[in-house]
């Protein structure tokens, strides 16, 4: 029972440290992503700790039921323990999950103030492909409304000239959609994207889960295979004696339904999920749920985590009376 007691609190420990440390390093990140070359730089802003916050709250929701299972592999204990954490998962998903949302659903209602937009600076050059582009004047509007600044534009190819333009900041701009995700070239050239970068996206995942929530109860309930595989993963925590490969294994097979999930929900995959769709199982189980496949997958996973757990508790019971 100690142990079980334990876990309540190594759960509000690691749910408290998780936000203030992910906010603050997310406030970082947000901070490096609006940042423009010239402009200065003004850390933990008001509205990007607003940001920081609720989003590390969001991913708190699909990372603290397998943070507290690492408790369990240094404090391995019985069925109250169990039993606890099964409880802690509910809370997490049933109650912690829905009071973020209403609260970010409030507060950006009544206290979010729409922040003021960045325009490119001038006096620096910013290259895309073949064309180097120097802004003469700051950005600024017309009598019309429409925001543009003048530039220099140095075509580098084999053709090459220089010439003046006026550019337009109107949402389609070059320089910003060859920046995305953030908003200096400069700095996207500086923090490249490796080609092995892990195809995870939390945003994405909050969104989808946002939507069903929205949608019923329902439509929340099928989401939530996803949290069935991710805390049925406490079934691995004792799977091995040596503590270091079971939380090699907790931390790979979080990542894994993670990126999994991210990956079904991204255009890549759109061709082959229509073709694993055209199943005649998948077809009928669509009537009844709206998106069958990930719900398949999920329940899969979870199916092979719990059996792998109950076959490990099992042995373990029966090495017991044999000594």
């Amino acid at each position: 029972m100690k142990k079980a007691i334990n876990l309540l609190f190594t759960y509000l420990l690691f749910l408290l440290a998780g936000l203030i440390i992910g906010s603050f390093l997310y406030s970082f990140y947000i901070n490096l992503q609006d940042f423009v070359a010239g402009r200065e730089i003004s850390f933990f802003s008001d509205g990007e700790l607003y940001k920081s916050v609720f989003h590390i709250a969001y991913c708190m929701v699909f990372l603290i039921c397998p943070l507290i299972a690492y408790y369990r592999i240094r404090h391995p204990g019985g069925i109250p323990q169990t039993i606890a954490y099964i409880i802690l998962c509910l809370i997490t998903w049933f109650a912690l999950f829905p009071g973020i949302y209403k609260l970010n659903q409030f507060c950006d209602k009544y206290f979010l103030k729409e922040s003021q937009k960045t325009y490119l600076s001038e006096g620096y050059f910013r290259q895309i492909g073949n064309k180097v582009y120097y802004f003469t004047n700051e950005f600024s509007p017309d009598e019309n409304g429409d925001v543009s600044a003048s530039a220099v534009v140095i075509d580098i190819s084999d053709l090459g000239k220089v010439y003046f333009d006026t550019i337009a900041d109107d949402g389609n701009l070059e320089l910003l959609n060859a920046a995305s995700p953030y908003k200096e070239i400069l700095v996207k050239e500086t923090f490249s994207e490796s080609l092995m970068s892990l195809p995870l996206d939390m945003n994405l995942l909050v969104t989808k889960q946002k939507e069903a929530f929205d949608s019923g109860f329902l439509s929340y309930l099928e989401f939530l295979t996803i949290a069935l595989v991710i805390c049925a993963m406490y079934g691995l925590t004792t799977f091995f004696e040596w503590k270091l490969i079971n939380v090699s294994i907790l931390t790979f097979g979080e990542l894994f339904i993670l990126v999994v999930n991210s990956i079904y929900y991204m255009p890549v995959l759109i061709d082959f999920k229509l073709r694993l769709i055209s199943n005649v199982l998948i077809q009928k189980l669509g009537h009844v749920i709206n998106d069958p496949l990930i719900f398949v997958i999920n329940l899969l996973f979870t199916f092979i985590f719990v059996v792998i757990g109950v076959i490990k508790f099992v042995l373990h019971v029966h090495g017991k009376k044999e000594k």
